[in-house]
């Protein structure tokens, strides 16, 4: 015991109890719970508040894509022959399973899904920054067309080529793999392979 200055007297000295230190551990404990609680209650709404946020974004973004895809639709044919419109295009294209398939010429299809599934749109157009045109042709084979004029095009360029069959309009999707030599009018394709990007 220490003496004290003032007076004189020793005064004895105490430290902290055993149940004090319990009280004090207990309080906090109860503290470091409710401040756990209210941060995972926090946490939990943050989640809805962001994923709600994402979903609308998410909804932004689609119905803007959709929106410029049908405002696209028929850029690149929609100057087509109203007998041309609708034919159902033969197309090749060696990426896809199977290579040789259909669609129809037709700027936006929407397709009801099956089974109350989801409904299915489809637009369609072009994406070449050249003009457009349409030609008669003058002559046909397999491997080539013969135009009034080639003026304009290139290897790489796809022809829409339509002529009339039994049952109406055909169409095939072709690509341009040469200028013929021969002559100013003649376009040459690969034999029997239609063309798709």
């Amino acid at each position: 015991m220490k003496p004290n200055r003032f007076t004189g007297t020793a005064r004895r000295q105490r430290g902290i109890s055993l149940i004090e230190m319990l009280v004090g551990l207990v309080i906090g404990i109860v503290c470091v719970l409710i401040i756990l609680q209210v941060l995972s209650i926090w946490e939990a709404r943050k989640r809805t508040t962001s994923s709600g946020n994402d979903a609308q974004i998410s909804g932004t973004l689609g119905l803007y894509t959709i929106d410029r895809d049908l405002r696209l639709g028929g850029y690149g044919f929609g100057v087509a022959a109203a007998d041309v419109m609708g034919c159902s295009v033969n197309a090749y294209n060696s990426a896809r399973s199977p290579a040789v398939f259909q669609f129809n010429l037709q700027p936006v299809t929407i397709t009801k899904g099956a089974d109350d599934g989801p409904d299915e749109i489809r637009a369609l157009y072009g994406n070449s920054a050249f003009f457009v045109s349409s030609q008669p042709l003058t002559a046909s084979d397999a491997e080539t067309k013969t135009l009034k004029s080639r003026e304009g095009f290139q290897p790489g360029d796809r022809l829409l080529v339509t002529g009339n069959s039994g049952t109406g309009v055909a169409c095939a999707l072709v690509e341009v793999t040469g200028l013929a030599l021969a002559d100013t009018t003649t376009l040459e394709h690969q034999a029997a392979k239609t063309y798709s990007t």
